[in-house]
């Protein structure tokens, strides 16, 4: 069976980082019930003239956290293609879901410079019933101004 994928892509700017609760997921993936997506590349940058540093996980969770603002992505590339059946929110904070398996990526992030996560071309695969978070797991004592952006491929 051969699998065609469409890209996406999803920006928030100016977004201030939330100082509670103690941990939340900044960026929550959720893949539609039956198309899986490959997390491709993100990156988070912050307005910062201090270095704060912050831990950085981007893992899977078995259950999705909730809270949040949903953030609506953008077809890369082809502005006929269909609407993304992924859905992406951003400071999910109102409960944290349980982590799955060890994490694709943990940094300590220091907002001077950005995060980044990069793994074109092929990605991450990230199949339906399995969430994708990027975890904030100690939240900053001040809030912080972040922009991201991140893009995926769902394979229909």
């Amino acid at each position: 069976m051969e699998y065609i994928g469409q890209r996406y892509k999803v920006s928030v700017d100016n977004l201030t980082l939330a100082t509670s609760p103690s941990a939340y997921d900044l960026i929550l993936f959720a893949p539609a019930s039956n198309i899986p997506f490959a997390i491709d590349h993100m990156l988070v940058t912050a307005a910062q003239t201090t270095g704060t540093i912050l831990r950085a996980v981007l893992m899977r969770r078995s259950t999705a956290s909730t809270g949040g603002t949903a953030v609506v992505p953008t077809p890369a590339g082809s502005p006929a293609a269909p609407a993304a059946s992924t859905t992406v929110t951003y400071l999910n904070t109102s409960t944290v879901g349980t982590a799955s398996g060890t994490p694709l990526d943990s940094q300590e992030w220091n907002e001077l410079a950005p995060y980044e996560y990069d793994v074109r071309p092929n990605g991450d695969l990230i199949v339906p019933g399995t969430w994708l978070c990027l975890y904030v797991p100690v939240a900053p004592s001040s809030g912080i101004q972040v922009s991201f952006t991140a893009e995926f491929t769902e394979y229909k």
